[in-house]
Protein backbone atom coordinates (compact mmCIF):
# COMPACT_ATOMS: atom_id res chain seq x y z
CA UNK A 1 0.00 0.00 0.00
CA UNK A 2 2.82 2.41 1.11
CA UNK A 3 5.06 1.28 -2.06
CA UNK A 4 6.37 5.12 -2.17
CA UNK A 5 8.23 4.71 -5.74
CA UNK A 6 9.47 7.36 -7.33
CA UNK A 7 8.07 8.15 -11.25
CA UNK A 8 8.63 10.77 -13.80
CA UNK A 9 11.47 12.16 -11.88
CA UNK A 10 13.29 12.75 -15.43
CA UNK A 11 10.43 14.48 -16.60
CA UNK A 12 10.69 17.60 -14.76
CA UNK A 13 12.17 20.53 -15.04
CA UNK A 14 14.11 21.19 -12.01
CA UNK A 15 15.74 24.22 -13.13
CA UNK A 16 12.28 25.98 -13.85
CA UNK A 17 10.03 24.11 -11.51
CA UNK A 18 10.46 26.55 -8.41
CA UNK A 19 7.19 28.78 -9.86
CA UNK A 20 5.59 25.19 -8.59
CA UNK A 21 6.07 25.91 -4.94
CA UNK A 22 3.70 27.11 -2.86
CA UNK A 23 3.77 30.15 -0.61
CA UNK A 24 1.10 30.44 1.40
CA UNK A 25 -2.12 28.30 2.24
CA UNK A 26 0.15 25.09 1.91
CA UNK A 27 -1.89 22.25 0.82
CA UNK A 28 -1.40 19.00 2.65
CA UNK A 29 -0.76 15.92 1.06
CA UNK A 30 -4.33 14.30 -0.93
CA UNK A 31 -3.40 10.57 -1.90
CA UNK A 32 -4.97 8.98 -5.24
CA UNK A 33 -5.88 6.15 -2.57
CA UNK A 34 -7.39 8.69 -0.29
CA UNK A 35 -10.14 10.06 -3.16
CA UNK A 36 -10.68 6.07 -4.34
CA UNK A 37 -11.80 5.51 -0.73
CA UNK A 38 -14.44 7.87 -0.58
CA UNK A 39 -15.87 7.01 -4.02
CA UNK A 40 -16.11 3.26 -2.42
CA UNK A 41 -18.06 4.70 0.67
CA UNK A 42 -21.99 4.43 0.63
CA UNK A 43 -24.07 6.93 2.01
CA UNK A 44 -26.21 4.82 4.50
CA UNK A 45 -23.13 2.52 6.05
CA UNK A 46 -23.15 2.58 9.58
CA UNK A 47 -25.22 6.29 9.67
CA UNK A 48 -28.27 4.28 11.65
CA UNK A 49 -26.11 3.30 14.31
CA UNK A 50 -26.70 4.70 18.19
CA UNK A 51 -24.76 7.88 18.05
CA UNK A 52 -23.43 7.80 21.51
CA UNK A 53 -22.27 4.08 21.05
CA UNK A 54 -20.75 5.64 18.07
CA UNK A 55 -18.92 8.72 19.19
CA UNK A 56 -17.06 5.86 22.08
CA UNK A 57 -16.22 3.41 19.68
CA UNK A 58 -14.67 6.81 17.27
CA UNK A 59 -12.91 8.48 20.34
CA UNK A 60 -11.27 5.09 20.70
CA UNK A 61 -10.32 4.47 17.80
CA UNK A 62 -8.84 7.99 17.00
CA UNK A 63 -6.81 7.87 19.96
CA UNK A 64 -5.25 4.29 19.17
CA UNK A 65 -4.41 5.99 15.40
CA UNK A 66 -2.99 9.29 17.32
CA UNK A 67 -0.66 6.87 19.81
CA UNK A 68 0.33 4.32 17.15
CA UNK A 69 3.20 6.49 15.26
CA UNK A 70 6.89 4.66 14.33
CA UNK A 71 8.36 7.70 13.14
CA UNK A 72 7.16 10.04 16.24
CA UNK A 73 7.19 9.41 19.59
CA UNK A 74 4.76 12.02 21.41
CA UNK A 75 3.34 11.57 25.20
CA UNK A 76 1.14 12.93 27.99
CA UNK A 77 -2.30 12.46 26.39
CA UNK A 78 -3.38 10.69 29.25
CA UNK A 79 -3.20 13.53 31.70
CA UNK A 80 -6.26 14.61 29.92
CA UNK A 81 -9.39 12.40 30.92
CA UNK A 82 -11.88 14.15 28.94
CA UNK A 83 -12.47 13.35 25.10
CA UNK A 84 -14.46 15.19 22.91
CA UNK A 85 -15.40 14.52 19.29
CA UNK A 86 -14.26 18.06 17.22
CA UNK A 87 -15.52 19.51 13.74
CA UNK A 88 -11.75 19.26 12.62
CA UNK A 89 -9.50 21.93 14.99
CA UNK A 90 -11.82 25.00 14.21
CA UNK A 91 -14.24 23.71 15.85
CA UNK A 92 -12.44 23.64 19.34
CA UNK A 93 -10.63 27.39 17.84
CA UNK A 94 -14.06 28.55 17.94
CA UNK A 95 -14.99 27.19 21.41
CA UNK A 96 -12.38 28.70 22.78
CA UNK A 97 -13.07 32.53 21.07
CA UNK A 98 -16.64 31.78 22.34
CA UNK A 99 -15.62 30.45 26.27
CA UNK A 100 -12.70 33.46 26.55
CA UNK A 101 -13.23 36.18 23.56
CA UNK A 102 -10.91 39.03 24.70
CA UNK A 103 -8.71 36.55 26.71
CA UNK A 104 -7.02 34.87 24.04
CA UNK A 105 -4.03 35.50 22.79
CA UNK A 106 -2.09 34.24 20.21
CA UNK A 107 1.76 34.01 18.81
CA UNK A 108 3.53 35.32 15.69
CA UNK A 109 3.38 33.41 13.32
CA UNK A 110 0.40 31.47 13.88
CA UNK A 111 -2.87 29.74 12.14
CA UNK A 112 -4.62 33.38 10.42
CA UNK A 113 -8.05 31.85 11.71
CA UNK A 114 -7.48 33.48 14.45
CA UNK A 115 -7.16 36.73 12.82
CA UNK A 116 -9.59 36.35 10.56
CA UNK A 117 -12.15 35.69 13.36
CA UNK A 118 -10.60 38.64 15.50
CA UNK A 119 -8.27 40.78 13.38
CA UNK A 120 -7.57 43.03 16.68
CA UNK A 121 -6.61 39.86 18.55
CA UNK A 122 -3.15 40.10 20.60
CA UNK A 123 0.09 38.81 19.76
CA UNK A 124 2.12 38.18 22.28
CA UNK A 125 5.86 37.81 23.03
CA UNK A 126 7.67 35.82 26.50
CA UNK A 127 7.93 39.53 27.59
CA UNK A 128 4.53 40.37 27.23
CA UNK A 129 2.44 37.32 28.56
CA UNK A 130 0.63 38.36 31.41
CA UNK A 131 -2.06 37.29 34.28
CA UNK A 132 -5.27 36.59 32.78
CA UNK A 133 -4.17 35.79 29.43
CA UNK A 134 -5.56 32.47 27.83
CA UNK A 135 -2.85 31.05 25.55
CA UNK A 136 -3.74 29.29 21.94
CA UNK A 137 -0.66 27.72 20.97
CA UNK A 138 0.37 25.26 17.96
CA UNK A 139 2.34 21.97 18.52
CA UNK A 140 3.30 20.84 16.30
CA UNK A 141 3.82 24.92 15.15
CA UNK A 142 2.43 25.04 11.82
CA UNK A 143 5.30 27.62 10.37
CA UNK A 144 7.58 25.61 11.14
CA UNK A 145 7.06 22.02 10.54
CA UNK A 146 8.18 21.20 13.74
CA UNK A 147 8.19 22.51 17.48
CA UNK A 148 8.35 26.42 17.86
CA UNK A 149 11.99 27.03 18.94
CA UNK A 150 10.80 28.89 22.36
CA UNK A 151 8.14 26.26 23.06
CA UNK A 152 8.79 25.05 26.35
CA UNK A 153 10.46 28.07 27.34
CA UNK A 154 6.80 29.73 26.44
CA UNK A 155 4.98 26.92 28.67
CA UNK A 156 7.24 27.42 31.36
CA UNK A 157 6.29 31.00 31.28
CA UNK A 158 3.10 29.99 31.10
CA UNK A 159 3.15 28.28 34.47
CA UNK A 160 4.42 30.45 36.20
CA UNK A 161 2.04 33.20 35.07
CA UNK A 162 -1.37 31.07 35.83
CA UNK A 163 -1.72 31.37 32.19
CA UNK A 164 -3.75 28.43 30.53
CA UNK A 165 -2.31 27.15 27.23
CA UNK A 166 -4.81 25.28 24.53
CA UNK A 167 -2.78 23.55 21.92
CA UNK A 168 -4.06 22.85 18.57
CA UNK A 169 -2.18 20.17 17.18
CA UNK A 170 -3.79 19.73 13.75
CA UNK A 171 -0.38 19.26 12.10
CA UNK A 172 -0.07 15.80 13.41
CA UNK A 173 -0.39 13.44 11.14
CA UNK A 174 2.13 14.60 8.37
CA UNK A 175 5.48 14.64 10.26
CA UNK A 176 8.01 12.72 11.01
CA UNK A 177 10.77 12.87 13.79
CA UNK A 178 8.28 14.75 16.28
CA UNK A 179 8.64 14.35 19.96
CA UNK A 180 6.62 16.14 22.32
CA UNK A 181 5.27 15.34 25.83
CA UNK A 182 1.72 17.41 26.30
CA UNK A 183 1.66 16.62 29.77
CA UNK A 184 3.30 19.90 30.26
CA UNK A 185 0.85 21.86 33.16
CA UNK A 186 0.33 24.31 31.44
CA UNK A 187 -1.82 22.85 29.00
CA UNK A 188 -5.43 22.74 29.71
CA UNK A 189 -6.40 21.26 26.24
CA UNK A 190 -5.34 19.57 22.94
CA UNK A 191 -7.22 19.15 20.05
CA UNK A 192 -6.41 16.70 16.94
CA UNK A 193 -7.75 16.10 12.99
CA UNK A 194 -7.65 14.00 10.12
CA UNK A 195 -7.21 16.70 8.00
CA UNK A 196 -3.15 16.94 7.71
CA UNK A 197 -2.87 13.19 7.75
CA UNK A 198 -5.65 11.63 5.71
CA UNK A 199 -6.60 14.43 3.57
CA UNK A 200 -10.04 15.10 5.14
CA UNK A 201 -10.42 18.64 5.21
CA UNK A 202 -13.73 18.87 3.61
CA UNK A 203 -15.24 15.99 5.96
CA UNK A 204 -14.01 17.61 8.73
CA UNK A 205 -13.29 15.51 12.28
CA UNK A 206 -11.16 15.19 15.14
CA UNK A 207 -10.47 14.17 19.01
CA UNK A 208 -9.83 17.47 22.08
CA UNK A 209 -8.42 16.06 25.02
CA UNK A 210 -8.70 18.42 28.14
CA UNK A 211 -8.09 18.61 31.29
CA UNK A 212 -11.32 19.14 32.78
CA UNK A 213 -14.73 19.91 31.18
CA UNK A 214 -15.70 23.29 30.82
CA UNK A 215 -19.39 24.59 29.40
CA UNK A 216 -18.78 25.43 25.47
CA UNK A 217 -20.14 24.11 22.22
CA UNK A 218 -18.03 21.08 21.70
CA UNK A 219 -19.03 20.20 25.16
CA UNK A 220 -22.61 20.70 24.43
CA UNK A 221 -22.31 18.98 20.89
CA UNK A 222 -20.67 15.72 22.37
CA UNK A 223 -23.25 15.71 25.88
CA UNK A 224 -26.40 16.06 23.54
CA UNK A 225 -24.81 13.59 20.53
CA UNK A 226 -24.63 16.44 18.11
CA UNK A 227 -22.10 15.01 16.30
CA UNK A 228 -21.72 14.67 12.60
CA UNK A 229 -21.82 10.97 12.19
CA UNK A 230 -21.06 10.62 8.70
CA UNK A 231 -17.56 12.42 9.44
CA UNK A 232 -16.84 10.18 11.62
CA UNK A 233 -17.13 7.48 9.84
CA UNK A 234 -15.76 8.68 6.77
CA UNK A 235 -12.96 8.96 9.41
CA UNK A 236 -13.07 5.73 10.97
CA UNK A 237 -12.66 4.33 7.67
CA UNK A 238 -9.77 6.40 6.36
CA UNK A 239 -7.87 5.43 10.38
CA UNK A 240 -8.87 2.06 9.52
CA UNK A 241 -7.13 1.69 5.84
CA UNK A 242 -4.24 4.26 6.32
CA UNK A 243 -2.24 3.97 9.36
CA UNK A 244 -0.89 7.60 10.78
CA UNK A 245 2.54 7.54 9.57
CA UNK A 246 1.17 6.88 5.43
CA UNK A 247 1.90 9.99 4.20
CA UNK A 248 5.82 9.98 5.45
CA UNK A 249 6.30 6.34 4.50
CA UNK A 250 4.78 6.61 1.14
CA UNK A 251 6.16 10.39 -0.27
CA UNK A 252 9.14 10.34 2.21
CA UNK A 253 12.17 9.59 -0.36
CA UNK A 254 10.65 12.01 -3.03
CA UNK A 255 10.20 14.81 -0.64
CA UNK A 256 14.13 13.96 0.25
CA UNK A 257 14.44 13.83 -3.85
CA UNK A 258 12.69 17.77 -4.04
CA UNK A 259 14.65 18.90 -1.23
CA UNK A 260 17.83 18.46 -2.92
CA UNK A 261 17.23 19.06 -6.48
CA UNK A 262 14.91 22.68 -5.24
CA UNK A 263 18.01 23.27 -2.56
CA UNK A 264 15.21 23.30 0.21
CA UNK A 265 15.67 22.64 4.27
CA UNK A 266 13.28 20.00 4.81
CA UNK A 267 11.22 20.45 8.00
CA UNK A 268 9.24 17.15 10.02
CA UNK A 269 5.99 17.97 8.00
CA UNK A 270 5.82 16.04 4.54
CA UNK A 271 4.30 18.83 2.40
CA UNK A 272 6.11 22.28 3.47
CA UNK A 273 9.89 22.64 3.35
CA UNK A 274 11.92 26.18 3.86
CA UNK A 275 13.28 28.01 1.08
CA UNK A 276 15.36 31.28 1.93
CA UNK A 277 13.87 31.10 5.71
CA UNK A 278 10.20 31.32 4.50
CA UNK A 279 7.96 27.90 4.41
CA UNK A 280 6.81 26.18 0.91
CA UNK A 281 4.37 23.97 0.53
CA UNK A 282 6.09 21.06 -2.08
CA UNK A 283 2.58 18.50 -2.16
CA UNK A 284 2.46 18.94 -6.26
CA UNK A 285 5.95 17.52 -6.57
CA UNK A 286 5.39 14.75 -4.62
CA UNK A 287 1.89 13.95 -5.68
CA UNK A 288 3.68 14.25 -9.48
CA UNK A 289 6.49 11.96 -8.62
CA UNK A 290 4.75 9.03 -6.63
CA UNK A 291 0.80 9.44 -7.42
CA UNK A 292 0.55 9.46 -10.89
CA UNK A 293 -1.10 12.35 -10.62
CA UNK A 294 0.81 15.57 -12.63
CA UNK A 295 0.14 19.14 -10.69
CA UNK A 296 3.31 20.50 -11.84
CA UNK A 297 1.24 22.05 -15.10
Amino acid sequence: MNDGLLKNSSDIDWGNADRFLQTSRFKPMYDRAFHRLLGELTSSEGLMSDPQEFRNHYLVQTNNWINSSKLNSISGLESFPDHDVIIGVTHALDDLQITHHQSIVIWDKTYAYYKRMRPDITIRTIETLQKGDVLVFESPFAHYGDLHPQTFEILDRCAELGIPVHIDASWYGCLRDFKFDYSHPAIQSVSFSLSKGLGLGAHRTGIRYSRKRWAGPVTISNDFNMNIISSMLIGMKFMEKFPIDYVQDKYGEAYKLVCEKLNLTPTKAIHVAFKDNNPVGVRSFLRTLVDDVNELK
